[in-house]
């Protein structure tokens, strides 16, 4: 909804200045912070449907501020670039193929039971997003990237 206003009403878009495009950022971060929990544990009718339109709401609302910020390109505008580009496979490999399938039941082989986490946890995270950001990287490059290209 966001992209959609920002690109066919862009009037609209602008028509909120600063001050005002401020103001939302801090409401919408308010309200996130307020909505956070565990949702869908008692499948109530808040934790499953509105605490998710809450949430989307108050990143709506923090767009107009958001969309403003330019920054120099830098190590962390090209590092988040980066991670924008790859996001989409990191989101298909990072919790069933690297966690479970490779860490879990690959190094580890913990293969009955919930994954329990070693003694030296720092190292398995640091493993985990070692593995997902290469996975993922090499998803976009082989698959994402000649699809696009099919586009043009």
């Amino acid at each position: 909804l966001g992209a959609y206003l920002m690109h066919y009403f862009p009037a609209v878009w602008r028509l909120w200045k600063l001050p005002v495009r401020f103001v939302l950022f801090v409401a919408g971060w308010f309200i996130l912070y307020s909505v956070k929990r565990d949702n869908a544990v008692d499948f109530v009718l808040y934790d499953a449907v509105w605490s998710h339109v809450l949430k989307a709401s108050a990143v709506l609302i923090m767009l107009p501020f958001l969309s403003t910020l330019v920054f120099r390109p830098n190590l962390f505008t090209r590092f988040i670039t980066f991670i924008s580009l790859i996001s989409y496979s990191m989101y298909l490999v990072n919790w069933k193929v690297v966690l479970i399938m490779i860490m879990k039941n690959g190094i580890y082989q913990q293969f009955q039971g919930p994954w329990t986490v070693t003694a030296h946890w720092q190292w398995d995270y640091a493993m985990f997003w070692g593995i997902t950001i290469v996975l993922s990287y090499i998803i976009y490059k082989l698959i994402e990237v000649p699809f696009m290209n099919l586009r043009k």
